[in-house]
């Protein structure tokens, strides 16, 4: 029955050995699977750096919209004012003219 046991114990460290053998020859990539996933990688790069490029050059071109719009806003607001000044002005000379 000993005999039998490591007979038994033979045939399962045998088939655990090719089970093991069989999964690391499947498991491992081989170079040219390794190959192309680096150019997978470079090229997401590329795409990731470029992308980073133009929202920098979006953001810069906003500020520049920014900045000349509030440039814009501040002229309209000084003709705005202007325009105010002026309409008192002329309701001032207006009701003298009515007094008169």
């Amino acid at each position: 029955m000993a005999k039998n046991n490591r007979k038994k114990t033979v045939w399962t460290l045998m088939a655990a050995f090719i089970a093991v053998v069989a999964l690391m020859v499947s498991g491992c990539a081989t170079t040219a699977q390794f190959n192309e996933l680096q150019e997978q990688v470079n090229a997401n790069t590329e795409k990731i750096d470029q992308a980073a490029a133009d929202a920098e050059e979006a953001k810069a071109e906003a500020g520049k919209s920014l900045s000349e719009a509030e440039k814009l806003a501040n002229e309209a607001k000084m003709a705005a004012d202007e325009a105010e000044q002026a309409a008192q002005k002329s309701e001032a000379l207006f009701n003298q003219q009515m007094k008169k």
